[in-house]
């Protein structure tokens, strides 16, 4: 599985992201409105990374950061949303917006969106209404890569190296919040330590003891 990448912009064109990491590259789906967010051809960027196993295929999907990633996640727990819709939901509208749409139940601004139809915006809402609703009522604010603001208290204490942590498991099949406390929990007792690697044994570790997944 594929938590993240960090590379050189090699090219990007329309919903597409080709990143050289390690002179390897790496073609992500990506919305346009994330890649907008993106540095030019040439630098470094990075990218959160969720990973779609298919019989035939294995796609990538990237994002600005961790909070559109996971909004795609929601959209994909919706029957009939597959990894292609809701990249079209997320290059439509901004975090908030969509948050701002899920919980007040408006149909009429999905169907707006290519490839949703009036069953498909339905089921959105009544699906995802009461955590779109929760999001929003959180405390603080996070900025998405449109610079709406987003209400989001952070989910894991510590810097990048911690939310890349919490990514990472997330993409192996941990629940956020259960990642975010681990993680926490660890670099309570030991500190954030430098490699993530080591964060996300230590972190795995004590997932596993208490058997959550």
């Amino acid at each position: 599985m594929i938590g993240f990448l960090k590379g050189i912009v090699y090219a990007r064109e329309a919903g597409r992201l080709l990143l050289d990491v390690g002179g390897v590259g790496y073609e992500l789906f990506m919305p346009d409105r994330d890649l907008q967010s993106l540095p030019p051809v040439g630098e470094e960027a990075f990218v959160h990374v969720h990973t779609v196993f298919r019989d035939d295929a294995i796609s990538l999907f990237g994002f600005s950061n961790s909070r559109r990633r996971e909004l795609f996640l929601m959209l994909l727990e919706v029957s009939g949303v597959g990894p292609r819709l809701a990249m079209n939901v997320l290059a439509a509208s901004s975090a908030n917006d969509l948050l701002q749409a899920l919980a007040r139940g408006e149909h009429a601004a999905l169907q707006a969106i290519h490839g949703v139809g009036r069953k498909t915006a339905a089921r959105l809402c009544v699906d995802l209404k009461e955590k779109a609703a929760k999001l929003l009522q959180q405390g603080g604010k996070e900025a998405d890569s449109s610079g709406s603001a987003l209400s989001s208290e952070p989910l894991v204490s510590g810097g990048s190296t911690a939310s890349d942590a919490v990514s990472a498991l997330v993409n192996l099949g941990w629940r956020e919040n259960d990642a975010a406390k681990a993680v926490s929990a660890v670099i309570k007792e030991s500190g954030e330590s430098d490699d993530i690697q080591v964060l996300i044994t230590r972190a795995m570790s004590r997932l596993s003891r208490l058997g959550r997944k």
